[in-house]
């Protein structure tokens, strides 16, 4: 695997059992509502009204539901997901020039 590579994963932290089927859970409603969806934004609330709500784009939501389904795997999770791609090309440049220390974990190392 090359170095580029290596830098663009981010490994999900460690998840206990029950974190894990909350992460499967939450991936599933959120896909499932975004199937049924044709909403051109989303409004999340709590039940008890007490936080604001807040209007996200079903984009986010998907993007939500990714991230989910890879915690919940324990897959890693490709930075490009998280950072657009002009932003992490740049950020590599300045590692490799040796203005920026790129780090990542035994795990990614080791692939």
């Amino acid at each position: 695997m090359r170095t580029l590579d290596k830098t663009r994963q981010v490994v999900p932290p460690g998840m206990s059992a029950k974190d894990i089927e909350m992460a499967r859970v939450a991936q599933r409603c959120i896909m499932e509502a975004l199937d049924q969806s044709r909403a051109d934004a989303i409004t999340l609330t709590t039940d008890s009204g007490e936080h604001p709500t807040v209007e996200v784009p079903p984009a986010a939501l998907k993007l939500m539901g990714q991230l989910l389904g890879a915690m919940n795997e324990g897959r890693p999770i490709d930075a490009c997901a998280l950072y657009p791609v002009a932003m992490t090309d740049a950020l590599m440049s300045l590692a490799t020039a040796d203005l920026f220390a790129a780090k990542w974990t035994t795990r990614i190392e080791s692939k």
